[in-house]
């Protein structure tokens, strides 16, 4: 009996003894394959944001007869390979040259759009990758896209409604079909305001805008300034990028523009004693330096007010007197901190003082510039300002190489029909590049203006100039990190060029096209005959 029971207990023993080493066996089976590395049959996990290897190696000259195709093309890579859902595009342009204007990545071929926003730009290969059963696929066949145009001062919308000359729709059509995909309005009293706001609730505005609220007219009443009822100070700004229509600042005039109830640009130093002779210059000119709007003290208030608001504020200042007010302003309510973080901003800077020039580095401040130039009245510079000083309005110009914010204004505001491209606030974001890039200008009869020497330095590069036309005006507005640039998470804001600015003659820069506009991945512009182009 006994023998019986040592044996059954050893059987039972060892059938545990079993169990468990079989059970042993299996889990270092299961361990050996959880650590050993699968061998690397596929690229590395890039498809949310492929990297650029290079331009495109192979870009077949664009025709007017040849259109690319928009199509939805089915995925070939295999069911393994397919990306996943939140990766599939709903766009996809490839075969281009796109001109991103993103530092680490100036150069690509190809880019996706999922929605409203970017989802990857970078080389064919990649980007094609993300592509679903119902991705619309654009092939450029070689054409140039890039970021969107934004207009870093104009009148574009808002004076369409101030002046009845167009409605706010094809006044948006007239931007849209220049490419802009972003507009500053300079100028707007409390009753435009809600016009736009209004606007923007029945879905209407069909590309991003930006308003800086009057504070003050651009005009005198008896020498003395006038006021504007305008959202600030008894609202907040309004600053949310998600929104099409933002308020992040208000305007202020310093100074007079070029007369009409406006006064003259202010002076440090008299005008022309033949200019102040002019019945013109009796009729429009409060004195011979011109007209300030404010006192140094009261200005001063008034910026830190707004300062502490959260309001940035644009200063109207043409004259080298009225910049120096609006520098010592800004000095004042930025009382040592960054401008980086308010981001006050000087607007036109028509006749700077060289010895101002350090103090825009020093305040770090943001500035206006109208690329087109009056290159065709050149001569009316030594008139006004005299032989000693008429080289200060093309100081403006420098400012690019000096390592601050410079961006476009246009100042297009309806008193110029768009299609006259003798006029230096012509709204053509074309005119401005030529202007910025060759400091020529086109006149009336069609003949080209060239600068005189005095006029010729500081040219800067197309790139630098495409630069100054997107990216520095969104940071403007605070809005760099949405769009100015193509990027993976920014606005879909694009647009499809005839040409590649960077690639043509200059002198023929101002005759390129814009074939296609998108804003938050949605045609609003289609150029006729480039349907192919317009997903």
């Amino acid at each position: 009996m006994c023998n019986k029971k040592m044996k059954k207990e050893w059987k039972w023993i060892g059938l545990l003894m079993m169990t468990i080493m079989l059970a042993s066996t299996l889990s270092g089976c299961i361990t050996e394959e959880e650590e050993t590395p699968t061998p690397n049959t596929t690229p590395p996990a890039t498809t949310s944001a492929p990297t650029i290897i290079g331009p495109p190696t192979t870009t077949p000259t664009p025709t007017t007869t040849s259109l690319p195709t928009t199509t939805s093309v089915p995925s070939t890579a295999a069911p393994s390979e397919t990306p996943e859902a939140v990766d599939i595009a709903d766009i996809i342009f490839h075969n281009g040259v796109l001109l991103t204007l993103n530092e680490s990545q100036p150069r690509a071929q190809a880019i996706a759009i999922k929605g409203e926003k970017i989802l990857a730009v970078g080389n064919d290969v990649d980007i094609l990758a993300l592509q679903g059963p119902q991705t619309r696929v654009v092939d450029l066949a070689g054409r140039t896209l890039m970021p969107g145009f934004a207009d870093g001062h104009t009148h574009i919308l808002v004076f369409s409604l101030r002046t009845g000359k167009t409605t706010l729709d094809e006044a948006q059509n007239v931007a849209l079909s220049f490419g802009f995909t972003s507009v500053t309005e300079m100028w707007a009293d409390e009753s435009l305001l809600e016009e736009l706001m209004q606007a923007e609730q029945d879905d209407r505005l069909r590309l991003r805008v930006n308003v800086f609220a009057s504070y003050n007219d651009g005009i005198l009443q008896n020498g003395e300034k006038v006021f504007i009822k305008a959202w600030y100070p008894e609202n907040d700004p309004i600053l949310d990028s998600d929104r099409m229509l933002r308020i992040p600042g208000i305007k202020i005039f310093v100074d007079g523009g070029s007369g009409g109830g406006r006064g003259c640009p202010a002076l440090s130093e008299p005008y022309e004693l033949d200019f102040v002779a002019t019945d013109w210059f009796r009729d429009n000119c409060g004195s011979d330096r011109g007209d300030l709007y404010w006192s140094q003290e009261e200005i001063n208030q008034v910026v830190a007010d707004a300062q502490a608001a959260g309001y940035r504020v644009a200063f109207h200042a043409m004259g080298d007197r009225a910049i120096e007010t609006a520098l010592n302003a800004i000095e004042f309510a930025l009382d040592g901190q960054p401008n980086e973080r308010y981001r006050h901003q000087i607007q036109h800077n028509s006749v700077i003082r060289p010895d101002m020039l350090e103090r825009y580095v020093d305040l770090d401040i943001l500035a206006s510039l109208r690329g087109y130039f009056n290159t065709c009245d050149q001569s009316y510079y030594i008139d006004y300002h005299g032989p000693d000083r008429y080289e200060w309005n093309v100081n403006r110009y420098t400012l690019p190489g000096l390592g601050i914010h410079v961006y476009l204004e246009t100042d297009f505001m309806w008193d110029v029909d768009p299609a006259d491209i003798s006029r230096s606030n012509n709204p053509n974001p074309m005119l401005h590049l030529y202007g910025l890039v060759t400091r020529q200008q086109v006149n009336q009869n069609g003949t080209i203006c060239k600068p005189e020497p005095w006029l010729m330095p500081h040219a800067i590069s197309v790139e630098q100039a495409l630069r100054i036309m997107t990216i520095e005006s969104a940071y403007a507005v605070s809005q760099e990190d949405v769009i100015g640039t193509l990027e993976p998470g920014k606005y879909a804001d694009l647009i499809i060029l005839s040409g590649n600015p960077m690639a043509v003659d200059p002198n023929t820069i101002k005759d390129l096209e814009v074939w296609m506009t998108m804003v938050g991945g949605n045609v609003e512009y289609c150029a006729p005959g480039q349907e192919g182009l317009c997903p």
